[in-house]
């Protein structure tokens, strides 16, 4: 599978999600045990990774007129989606999905009752992931009718009809489509947004810490790929595998005043709303950042044999472990991933 830059390591390890439903269950196992308290005026509750970022952002969403249809580019596996529906509970409008990934399509259509599971089941999911889903499908239920799922690719996609909405919303998809290659920029991007909105109209976006570089937050200072941890888990790696340090990710290719060229360039104003810095715990850092890490910092990623390759960061994540109980590893900064949160308008 061809996998662009932009996920977390060279090129060949980009996003991992794209292909068939057992390659999008990775994020549904985050969203079991990734969890985070989310604060509100009136409430406070837990939620899985993706739901807290989706229901942050959606904060900003102007509020729909009744019978509109949002368009949602990058749907994944519905998380957003629902909360989407769930800032406006009640204004009856309607969500179009486009997303590339045909597993992330299916799991969602499964998540809002549009199949009955056959598919998603014979993924073997685990049984931590059937109860998320379980509980989700109990929220979703009343938003079934009110949302459809296209297998798509937005960049070539001819299905859309130009000018026809009001509001668009990409969570954590930007970084997806500026991946470099020709026709994949942040101006391209922008301006394939705008074909679709109607003057005057906006997207929400937002996108990560490996992608943008917050002025406030900046990427090398907070983000936890740079945590010691990983740097002491490398070093243990080398001592099996040819591998690069932490220095060799992909560094943010784009501030604030990059992003406001490309807006305009794309006919769009784009203002940064606000910056939301997750907290990951260590066992988060350890089950779902560590191996993409190491994996993606190889230098000869194909002459490894992954069960070898499972053993030796294993070995040397729990030396890393010994070392924070004694204090001999304490980074408390490095321990964020930094979220900024955009509104583009169309001029």
């Amino acid at each position: 599978m061809v996998k662009d830059e932009a996920f977390s390591g060279g090129k060949g390890q980009g996003n991992p999600y794209l292909g068939a439903i057992k390659d999008a269950l990775p994020q549904e196992e985050v969203n079991t045990h990734a969890l985070q308290r989310y604060d509100s005026t009136n409430d406070t509750t837990v939620l899985s990774l993706y739901r807290y970022g989706a229901r942050h952002a959606a904060q900003f969403l102007p509020q729909p007129e009744t019978g509109e249809t949002i368009l949602e580019i990058g749907s994944g596996t519905g998380d957003s989606t629902l909360e989407l529906f769930l800032k406006y509970p009640g204004v009856d409008f309607n969500i179009l999905g486009i997303e590339q990934s045909q597993g992330m399509l299916a799991v969602a259509q499964y998540k809002f009752h549009h199949e009955d599971g056959e598919n998603v089941m014979a993924a073997e999911p685990n049984e931590q992931v059937q109860s998320f889903w379980n509980a989700f499908r109990q929220e979703s239920e009343s938003y079934q009718g009110r949302v459809q799922f296209v297998n798509d690719d937005f960049l070539t996609t001819t299905s859309l009809d130009k000018e026809a909405y009001k509001s668009a919303v990409a969570i954590q998809v930007m970084h997806w489509l500026d991946s470099g290659e020709k026709g994949k920029d942040l101006t391209s991007a922008l301006s394939r947004f705008s074909e679709f909105i109607k003057p005057e109209g906006s997207l929400l976006w937002t996108t990560s810490s490996h992608y943008f570089n917050d002025k406030k937050f900046p990427t090398l200072e907070y983000n936890c790929r740079y945590n010691d941890f990983f740097k002491f888990v490398l070093e243990e790696v080398s001592h099996s595998y040819a591998v690069n340090g932490v220095e060799q990710l992909p560094q943010p290719k784009q501030n604030l005043e990059s992003v406001q060229a490309a807006s305009r360039a794309a006919g769009m104003e784009t203002t940064q709303l606000t910056t939301r810095m997750n907290e990951f715990d260590l066992q988060t850092l350890v089950s779902f950042h560590t191996p993409r890490i190491v994996r993606s910092l190889l230098k000869e990623p194909d002459n490894v044999d992954d069960s070898e390759l499972q053993k030796v960061t294993k070995a040397a994540v729990q030396k890393a472990i010994g070392n924070i109980y004694d204090g001999t590893l304490s980074d408390t900064k490095h321990i964020h991933d930094i979220v900024p949160v955009f509104m583009s308008v169309k001029k």
